[in-house]
């Protein structure tokens, strides 16, 4: 069983989905676990979190976990000694940028509009020369702000880039 269950962390591609048009972001493990944060522009209320484990399911409410969480940093900073924070290490930002190298960008697509004319127009040209067409950045001036992105991994992956990383 512990086998099988490294086989799947290992195996399984895991995949971030991004759409503020739809107002989403999703994140997919195969068909046995995803998660995602989901809003409507108009309505803060409504934004919820969702996750779902194999059969399991559960939605809350983000307004809720924020005010309960207000209160424990409350409660927290009475508590809490001076602790010194450490200086982040040249060799953690390697291997996280290494990491980062790995994920596979299957989608993405933005359209920015900046609300100022004259800056528009300087970036006008993006939509011309962008050297990747696959990945198409607009500048427009009627308003429209969205991103829109689809990025895949697997354990597999960040394991290999992680570990050739630290052998370098």
């Amino acid at each position: 069983m512990l086998l099988v269950a490294l086989l799947y962390v290992l195996l399984v591609p895991f995949r971030l989905r991004i759409d503020s048009r739809e107002g989403y972001v999703n994140l997919y493990w195969g068909p046995a676990a995803s998660g995602g944060l989901y809003w409507q522009n108009e309505k803060l209320e409504e934004t919820e979190v969702r996750f779902k484990v194999f059969f399991f399911g559960k939605k809350f409410n983000v307004l809720e976990i924020l005010a309960k969480s207000k209160k424990d940093d409350a409660e927290k900073k009475k508590k809490r000694s001076k602790n010194k924070l450490s200086a982040i290490k040249k060799g953690n930002f390697r291997s996280g940028l290494a990491i980062l190298k790995s994920f596979k960008v299957i989608h993405f697509e933005l359209m920015i509009d900046t609300g100022d004319y004259c800056l528009n127009g300087m970036l006008v040209p993006i939509n011309y020369i962008n050297p990747l067409e696959k990945f198409p950045v607009t500048i427009n001036f009627i308003g429209k702000n969205y991103l829109v992105c689809d990025i895949k991994n697997s354990g597999i992956r960040v394991l290999r880039s992680f570990i050739k990383h630290k052998i370098q």
